[in-house]
């Protein structure tokens, strides 16, 4: 009897604790089921609720307003009024603070933390937008680590940063700084100094009355029309420099230089370039004296000169209307022509 009890209680305990594994198993089974529907709702989700955010401040005239973002895109505007209006578009993907006192206005924008979505490799999708309307006279000071800068017509002075994307300014009444290094700058116009460098495109200056420093590593250079000194680097294209009226620093590897010295330069010019040709306008008053050298093609003036000294065809010293500062015009890659204004060929 005792033997039968025994063997009964030994298939009771082994019933019980096959039922004990298969109850953890489903318990098992059930947290499993539920962590991937999380997920997957939580992946089958937006990011985020796209919203906007607007805000008002009064200003004085002539104040200045800083943005600081590292990532997004800039479009400022102006108006009349003595508002500056701040619209952030999809505002969810970022943190913003305001700074306002007196005379000036600040924005500093954050990105998010993109916290589980970052683990499985999602993009953050389309940037944020500013969009800024300011008071016609305004100074700017504009940083973005990701996008493009647009800025209106303004009586103020313009700072505009960015590390990923074009600058492109109206026309400025005051001095400006552009610095981008991953797309082209473009200035309508500056009643001040320019000063512009990219490292991954083009610069293009209509029209400005101080002195330009533009520089790139991956474009051509263009201006239109000046009044000051310019210094012109390129290393991946071409320069056409347009009417000058002051000095000329331009050197370029990797293409040809057209210029024209519209008005009297008060110091000495240096044209170079190693991989094109040089064509230089002269104004019929301008008094320069040249120095004109190519190793990889010939020399050619057609204008008066009162001196001339010349060696074969690649090398050429002559005054001009009696001489004045000195213009060093250098090639490795191409001719060298120096003309009137109207044979300049442009």
């Amino acid at each position: 009897m005792a033997q039968r009890y025994r063997h009964q209680l030994a298939r009771l305990l082994i019933r019980l604790t096959h039922l004990r594994h298969r109850n953890e198993d489903m318990m098992q089974n059930t947290k499993a089921l539920a962590i991937g529907s999380t997920l997957a709702v939580l992946l089958s989700a937006p990011a985020y609720d796209a919203r906007a955010e607007s805000r008002s401040f009064e200003v004085s005239p002539g104040s200045r307003f800083v943005l600081d973002a590292d990532w997004g895109q800039v479009d400022v505007r102006t108006s009349q009024g003595t508002l500056i209006e701040v619209d952030v578009e999809r505002a969810e993907k970022v943190l913003l603070e305001f700074d306002h006192g007196d005379d000036a206005l600040s924005v500093r924008s954050r990105t998010r933390d993109k916290g589980l979505f970052g683990w499985f490799g999602n993009e953050r999708g389309p940037a944020p937008v500013f969009r800024v309307t300011v008071p016609n006279r305004t100074h700017l000071d504009l940083t973005t680590a990701g996008g493009n800068v647009r800025v209106a017509n303004l009586e103020g002075s313009v700072a505009a940063v960015t590390a990923g994307g074009n600058v492109v300014l109206g026309e400025i009444t005051g001095d400006v700084e552009s610095r981008t290094a991953g797309g082209s700058i473009e200035v309508a116009a500056a009643s001040g100094s320019v000063q512009a460098k990219t490292a991954g495109g083009s610069i293009r200056i209509g029209s400005a009355s101080g002195s330009i420093e533009a520089k790139t590593t991956g474009g051509n250079i263009s201006i239109q029309a000046w009044v000051g000194p310019v210094v012109a680097r390129t290393t991946g294209g071409s320069m056409d420099l347009g009417q000058v009226r002051g000095s000329i620093d331009a050197r370029t590897t990797g293409g040809s230089i057209v210029a024209a010295l519209a008005g009297q330069p008060d110091t000495d010019s240096d044209l170079r370039t190693t991989g094109g040709s040089i064509d230089l306008a002269l104004a019929d008053d301008v008094a320069v004296d040249l120095d004109a050298r190519t190793t990889g093609g010939r020399v050619s003036i057609g204008i008066p000169v009162t001196k001339q000294e010349s060696e074969g065809k690649s090398k050429l010293r002559a005054s001009v209307n009696g001489g004045g500062p000195g213009v060093t015009l250098k090639t490795t890659g191409g001719s060298i022509r120096v003309r009137g204004m109207q044979g300049a060929g442009r």
